[in-house]
């Protein structure tokens, strides 16, 4: 082993290039130009083939209403043996 820099043994430093730029930008799995409408509509359930032979029921709404959901008009009528155990 020698003690010298060693600097005179690597050689002259190579010029830098410029890289060409990438066809795709980030690479095969970047994400392209995002359009703000969808690409494939969403469908009316109505519209859709897929539920021609679903049952009746499915497509029906779901009565939800109860009295705690009603107006608040009527939210001291409750007998307390009525009200919710919480």
């Amino acid at each position: 082993m020698s003690d010298t820099n060693g600097a005179e043994d690597l050689g002259p430093m190579p010029t830098p290039q410029a890289e060409e730029p990438e066809l795709v930008p980030g690479g095969v799995d970047a994400i392209g130009e995002v359009s703000d409408q969808p690409v494939v509509p969403d469908l009316a359930a109505s519209a859709n083939p897929a539920t021609e032979n679903a049952p009746a029921e499915t497509s029906e709404g779901e009565d939800t209403s109860t009295k705690a959901t009603d107006d608040d008009d009527d939210a001291d009528d409750v007998a307390p043996t009525e009200e919710s155990p919480a």
